[in-house]
């Protein structure tokens, strides 16, 4: 067993177990499945005085404060119901999430869910009709982008995911697809997350080989270009099944989880893992080294070296070929940068919370910011891109106009009757500058 291990039962030679030994096995088991807390302490007590060796054979040192308090009556009740037990082992304290945060989570995904996904249509749409020549190859693109990022917020809002690592612990308080249970959920959620950074590589590699002059080295024909592409994909997908068996392997089954963990079995989809902070913090880094350094050094040496293109002059490039072709590489750094934020605040949280030990509302709280990439995506494109601006303010003025207008008259307004309403000549000179 795991204990044995830990703390080496028989002594060496084959010689019969040392009764302290054995003692502190005992202790040491029972705290692990959360043992009555005051009861384990006058146990260590009153072993230590016949063992006196007994405390270097345990693996703390120093019991955590009680969690309980003793009230007037004498009776013992929890301190702080939502701090629900301390683990002897890792010194963390394991708690839920009070159900007034659980209830503004689930109000939250209730309400941004449809207003979001409204929003990411009407991009979507601004992008599939564009006609701006220009765009015709790239929009295939920023489709792709636009598709992968609203399925993976859906997922998210659908499934209503709560995350507290800190706690090892995620469920859901929504609807999981297909009754996969938690485990999968997270991965599809990462393949997700995968494809998504797969998609903003893609439309980088795009914008950086429609810069190349002609005859440059660095210009690749369009089968090697969905080569890297693939490559890119496949690279960040090979890990995913040995994520998945280490997941399954330190994953506590319903029969298995310690009293303070109870809490869970209220939850329909859930998942508690049983590895320690140094397990977890292995885990981050694999994932950041794997996962997130890969695509980010390929788009960083992409668009350094795209901007030092715009710095040399080119003969064979007309001035207006580079004002398009700085406003587009700037646009795209921005659409990459805003919405990354969606995901660099609930992460980081999640991976800074080992170190502020903060508290589970407060995770789970800022968890909910990871379903806002895509609708950041979307508002950063629109405001990007001078001629979806145009087409909406152009479909607003005309709207105005067949509301205003004289309803004795039929068809609809004019381009000229559209310029001559108040609105129309409000705006019609309005232009949003784009550096360059």
């Amino acid at each position: 067993m795991v204990y044995e291990r830990e703390m080496g039962r028989k002594e060496e030679g084959g010689k019969e177990d040392r009764p302290d030994v054995v003692c502190g096995v005992f202790l040491s088991s029972w705290a692990r499945k959360g043992g009555d807390f005051e009861l384990l302490i006058s146990l260590r007590r009153d072993c230590t005085l016949i063992y006196p060796s007994l405390p270097l054979s345990l693996p703390i040192d120093r019991l955590p404060p009680s969690p309980y308090r003793r009230t007037g009556d004498g009776n013992r009740v929890l301190a702080n119901p939502n701090r629900i037990k301390e683990s002897f082992m890792t010194n963390r304290t394991v708690g839920s999430v009070s159900p007034s945060v659980e209830r503004f989570i689930e109000g939250y995904n209730h309400v941004t869910a449809p207003l979001f996904s409204l929003l990411n249509c009407a991009v979507f749409f601004l992008i599939l009709f564009d006609k701006d020549s220009k765009n015709k190859v790239y929009r295939h693109y920023m489709l792709i982008l636009q598709v992968v990022t609203m399925i993976a917020d859906v997922y998210l809002e659908m499934g209503i995911y709560v995350a507290l690592a800190n706690e090892r612990v995620f469920y859901s308080l929504g609807f999981v697809p297909f009754g996969m249970d938690m485990v999968i959920a997270m991965i599809v959620y990462l393949i997700l997350t995968v494809e998504v950074i797969s998609a903003y590589v893609m439309c980088v590699m795009f914008r950086h080989q429609s810069m190349q002059p002609p005859g440059s080295q660095l210009r690749v024909s369009r089968k090697m270009f969905f080569c890297a592409v693939i490559t890119v994909n496949i690279w960040m997908l090979f890990w995913l099944p040995l994520v998945y068996y280490g997941m399954k392997k330190c994953q506590y089954s319903n029969n298995e989880l310690p009293s303070f963990l109870m809490w869970l079995k209220e939850k329909e989809v859930f998942a508690a893992f049983t590895f320690n902070h140094d397990q977890y913090v292995w885990i981050s880094i694999a994932g950041l080294l794997l996962l997130v350094v890969p695509p980010s050094v390929i788009c960083a040496f992409l668009f350094t070296h795209m901007f030092m293109l715009l710095r040399t002059p080119i003969a064979s490039t007309s001035a207006s070929t580079r004002r398009y072709q700085r406003r587009t590489t700037q646009s795209l750094a921005l659409q990459i940068v805003v919405p990354s934020i969606s995901m660099i605040v609930p992460f980081a949280e999640q991976a800074l919370s080992q170190v502020l030990n903060l508290s589970s509302d407060v995770s789970a709280s800022l968890f909910c910011l990871a379903n806002t990439h895509a609708v950041l995506n979307s508002v950063t494109t629109f405001v990007t891109t001078p001629t979806y601006k145009r087409y909406v303010r152009r479909l607003f003025y005309r709207v105005f106009a067949t509301i205003t207008r004289d309803p004795s008259r039929n068809g609809p307004p004019s381009e000229q009757e559209t310029r001559n309403t108040d609105v129309g000549r409000r705006y019609s000179t309005f232009q949003v500058n784009i550096p360059g």
